[in-house]
């Protein structure tokens, strides 16, 4: 999968102390309801036809995307088309990811599949696997608010350890769509925001209305297939020796860029959060040590004898400082 990101491009104790004052306890029944609407909303999100424009601010970007959500005879399909900035397309479905690039008249296809619709950040969740590392809690009357001029309530999402941010999602009262969603650090503030600014459900929107814009045949093709594994092919020559909690390894493919150069990708989730690992041959073109931030995605660089290591994801910094440590050579 290409990486495309700028470049120049704390501590975890006292993350969990500030945690520890804040995680007050709170009535069963915010915790049962948060449960409920949160699935409803899983189910929302995939059973659900709809179209909207939306904003997505982090750090000091801000992108301003049109979705289109279709679903027909239980197959969805996404298109995500950006409205400021560089002209771009994002086709979603359960095959493939496919984004057109109209300046560079190029298409890349990624086999690995979609997955999370209805919001760029979401994934379908569930409250059972959230539970092990976050706390719910559905707002009463007072965490109601009007966002792109529907009735929302508010859903918060607190993490219960360092390694992980909060999340405050502003779900539709009548559908259970998931209308904003911020991202929270254990200080509170806020380091991302995905907001609609008009959505409609649409029950008779068609099919394809989520397919891609027309391609002239001047487009080139790109295409990332993950390499299966053959019978009687030797284990990876790496792992990881441990991980941090809550995180289990979700993804894992191996592939080759245009170059021929392989590359290794690894995906670990902890039900909300993701992160993204990439192990590939270490070149004088691609050295990169130690930490770095671009808006609300940290990243982390190592070099382990031959292979370079870059980790990057949605979390704290100690988050990808501790994957990118718990890599190791067999």
């Amino acid at each position: 999968m290409s990486r495309v990101f700028s470049m120049p491009r704390h501590g975890l104790t006292s993350g969990l102390l500030i945690l520890g004052l804040v995680l007050i306890p709170m009535p069963l029944w915010a915790e049962d309801a948060a449960e409920a609407w949160l699935e409803q909303m899983s189910k929302a999100m995939a059973g659900l036809n709809y179209e909207g424009e939306l904003v997505y601010q982090h750090g000091d970007q801000i992108k301003v995307l049109q979705l289109i959500h279709t679903v027909r005879q239980g197959r969805e399909r996404e298109r995500l088309i950006s409205l400021n900035g560089v002209p771009r397309e994002v086709i979603r479905d359960q095959d493939a990811v496919r984004c057109v690039r109209p300046s560079s008249q190029a298409v890349s296809v990624d086999r690995r599949g979609g997955s999370g619709y209805g919001f760029p950040s979401l994934q379908p969740l569930t409250a059972h696997e959230l539970g092990r590392v976050y706390r719910m809690r559905l707002a009463g009357q007072g965490g109601q608010a009007r966002v792109a001029g529907r009735l929302a309530r508010r859903l918060d999402i607190q993490p219960l350890d360092g390694y992980r941010y909060g999340h405050r999602l502003y779900l539709d009262e009548e559908y259970r769509l998931p209308l904003k969603q911020e991202v929270l650090d254990h200080q509170g503030q806020r380091v991302s925001l995905i907001m609609y600014s008009r959505i409609k459900v649409d029950p008779g929107l068609p099919f394809e209305a989520s397919q891609a814009s027309p391609l002239s045949k001047d487009f080139s093709l790109i295409e990332y297939r993950p390499r299966q594994k053959v019978d009687g092919e030797q284990p990876e020559a790496w792992g990881l020796s441990r991980l941090p909690p809550g995180f289990h390894i979700s993804h894992r493919d191996f592939r080759q860029d245009e170059g021929g150069i392989s590359m290794e990708h690894l995906v670990l989730s902890d039900g909300l959060a993701s992160v993204s690992l990439y192990l590939e041959p270490a070149r004088p073109d691609n050295h990169f040590d130690g930490p770095s931030r671009l808006g609300a995605v940290s990243i982390h660089g190592r070099r382990l004898q031959d292979r370079q290591i870059l980790v990057i994801g949605e979390v704290p910094q100690v988050t990808t400082r501790f994957i990118a440590e718990a890599v190791e050579l067999r």
